[in-house]
């Protein structure tokens, strides 16, 4: 099936996420967001961008190393707009993963010259034959180590006293024998906070267009709209 764009993440909770995230403004120019191969389109688009991870894409696995594993040879055969998203967990850290993926381009000929440092507005380049976009974003927001929970984090109401709860009330059970990893405390933050909610426990996706995280305006969430719109819609 041919696509008119595509996007690579992590795995299925980033696919939800980013496709409610995004949805309202790719339709607004005629796009439709597809999750998955065999996801039915919502209308008639005059074009369709598909949200994939990688094993649909011929990868081994999923995940961070998933995504990276698969960006030389996605880059290499891109004929369409094509974007990156992936984590930069704290062992990570945005420059070594800024380093490996820029390996990555250039053995994909990917003659561009690419920057020294991770764009802060995520990086989007053009690939010399055939002069398709591609486009790469680190989770958070290109600065520091983080997720997609960090991501979503920022979209919380700043003065959300229940979040503040879920904050403290993770970091006790630390202390009371907690099992996950550093890495994970965001995304045991945001479950503990969706606990609480009406009705409790939504997925990510579903609590997004819920409009659970009501600072979508935050500039974090309008410079990864923004890039997004660069690489995908160039010049509107």
């Amino acid at each position: 099936m041919t696509f008119d764009g595509r996007i690579l993440v992590e795995g299925s909770t980033d696919r939800h996420v980013l496709h409610a995230l995004l949805t309202r403004e790719f339709s607004q120019r005629g796009c439709s967001l597809r999750k998955g191969v065999n996801d039915v389109p919502n209308g008639e688009r005059s074009s369709e961008v598909l949200i994939a991870i990688p094993r649909e894409l011929d990868g081994e696995a999923d995940g961070d190393s998933g995504v990276i594993k698969v960006i030389g040879l996605q880059v290499l055969t891109a004929e369409v707009p094509t974007a990156f998203v992936v984590d930069a967990d704290l062992d990570t850290g945005v420059s070594r993963r800024w380093e490996s993926i820029k390996s990555k381009l250039k053995k994909a000929d990917f003659t561009e010259s690419l920057p020294e440092e991770m764009p802060t507005g995520g990086f989007v380049g053009t690939k010399v034959a055939g002069s398709v976009p591609i486009g790469v974003w680190i989770m958070p927001d290109n600065l520091k180590p983080g997720t997609l929970e960090t991501f979503l984090s920022r979209l919380v109401v700043s003065d959300d006293g229940l979040f503040e709860h879920a904050r403290q009330s993770t970091e006790k059970a630390v202390g009371l024998g907690a099992k996950f990893s550093p890495n994970h405390t965001d995304k045991a933050n945001l479950y503990c906070w969706l606990a609480w909610q009406r009705p409790p426990g939504l997925p990510f996706g579903q609590a997004v267009t819920k409009g659970y995280f009501s600072q979508i305006d935050d500039p974090l969430a309008k410079s990864f709209l923004e890039w997004c719109l660069r690489v995908f819609f160039p010049g509107s």
